[in-house]
């Protein structure tokens, strides 16, 4: 069951985008959603919405850390998965996703990286992925990387892209904090405390420093967002088990922009 729920857990934000899926109605499905909260009212927050805030803030609080290597002291949420010998391994992901038009394929540009707190070893990859319309059809590229003193390098050869996106790359939980949740304004939510999986979209003006960081970094148009926070575990826990954010911007011209960044801690044994 433990099993079950960390798969389910680890999907859930990343089901339409991170995984590759070819299921083009449920990529339609986002893009509407997208469209549609952003139209909308803000709602008003509920009394679960609240406590689901201030959990958010908890683990927000990393953000930002002076080094990734502070993930080497960080301690996280240790399920009965964990051997007690096993210090645990830091898992972030971070994607950037681009769809030009109605027409063109989806593609994916990110890191992910392996934060072994029993070595103190770094290693990880950058992932391109590109997902065709329509077709169960997907391209994908893996280069293999590494981190020394803060600083992370290819190890093996790859094209002056890759060399370039490596070079200029920063994880936002490396840059900007959040400010209070409480200052945003909600668009939607969703909580299943049985699994349990918390779930709020919040508006991000375009004059938001997070948002203005995107558009700077990726080139993005100047748009509101929708910021999407996702927490699994016990909300009164203060360790972090798994936090996921998904910042998506509107449909322009058939063409979609979304940003994920997601930090997990699990079993070494887990790390690929």
């Amino acid at each position: 069951m433990k099993q079950y729920k960390k798969l389910l857990m680890i999907g859930a934000t990343v089901m339409m985008i991170g995984t590759g899926c070819s299921n083009e109605s449920q990529h339609i499905e986002k893009e509407n959603r997208v469209q549609r909260e952003l139209n909308q009212k803000p709602q008003k927050k509920t009394a679960l919405d609240k406590k689901v805030e201030k959990a958010f803030e908890k683990h927000l609080s990393v953000y930002p850390v002076k080094s990734l290597e502070d993930f080497y002291d960080m301690e996280g949420f240790r399920d009965g998965e964990f051997d007690k010998s096993d210090k645990g391994t830091w898992v972030l992901t971070s994607n950037i996703y681009h769809k030009k038009d109605e027409n063109a394929p989806l593609i994916s540009k990110g890191i992910v990286l392996y934060i072994n707190k029993n070595t103190n070893i770094t290693k990880g990859k950058v992932i391109l992925k590109e997902l065709q319309n329509s077709v169960n059809k997907r391209n994908i590229k893996e280069y293999k990387i590494n981190m020394k003193n803060n600083q992370l390098s290819l190890s093996e050869n790859a094209p002056e892209e890759i060399k370039d996106f490596l070079n200029e790359f920063q994880f936002l939980v490396e840059v900007e904090p959040f400010d209070s949740l409480s200052d945003y304004k909600k668009l939607n939510s969703s909580h299943n405390e049985e699994l349990p999986l918390y779930t709020i979209d919040y508006l991000l003006p375009k004059d938001n420093n997070i948002n203005k960081w995107l558009q700077n970094n990726y080139k993005l148009s100047k748009e509101n967002a929708v910021l999407r926070i996702e927490k699994t575990g016990d909300l009164k826990g203060t360790s972090l088990s798994e936090l996921n954010i998904e910042i998506e911007y509107p449909i322009e011209d058939g063409g979609q922009s979304f940003f994920t960044e997601s930090i997990l801690f699990q079993p070494s044994k887990s790390e690929e």
